[in-house]
């Protein structure tokens, strides 16, 4: 499959599951608190769909490759949205500084598809005998230990939100992602 391809199929994944009920929430917590990368969270999730477990060493890999991304393009264009959300500086229109604001969260939007792209061309072989369920709460464990000092048992509610979201309605399907 062309990464092109896994790519959208990811992003798609990640559109459906932060969609559903309580995993924003979920997500927020532990990019705000932990500091765990969103992105990450959904692929450990979307990799699992297909059967992929990632080890310590390709988890930390990831985590470098992300992070570098995060730091230098992700989290400025967050800080200056949250920012302008908090913040009306005297002498600038409320509906110029909210078109803004807008923009700013469109090129992270942006920013946070393209992280996606690079995620999805590391992507492993899809190995659909797998327990896709097992793969996901394991590639998210992995993530926990790899990226956070502390059990991962205190995540165990925050993590069946996210998962139960990526299997609900009938995912994963069981067919190859479309090509």
């Amino acid at each position: 499959m062309e990464t092109r391809d896994r790519a959208d199929d990811f992003w798609q994944f990640s559109l459906r599951v932060y969609g559903s009920p309580g995993v924003e929430a979920a997500c927020l917590v532990l990019q705000d608190r932990y500091g765990l990368d969103v992105n990450l969270i959904l692929y450990c999730c979307w990799a699992g769909t297909l059967g992929v477990e990632l080890d310590n060493q390709e988890m930390t890999r990831l985590i470098n490759v992300t992070d570098r991304w995060q730091k230098s393009v992700v989290r400025p264009l967050r800080e200056v949205r949250r920012t302008l959300k908090k913040t009306v500086p005297e002498g600038i229109p409320s509906e110029a500084l909210e078109t803004l604001r807008i923009e700013i969260k469109n090129a992270e939007l942006r920013a946070e598809k393209l992280e996606q792209t690079m995620l999805a061309e590391r992507l492993g072989e899809p190995r659909p005998d797998r327990s896709a369920r097992q793969a996901a709460v394991r590639n998210l464990d992995c993530y926990w230990s790899t990226a956070v000092t502390g059990d991962s048992v205190e995540m165990t509610d925050t993590w069946t939100v996210i998962v139960d979201a990526a299997f609900a309605n009938g995912w994963p399907h069981r067919a190859e992602p479309s090509r």
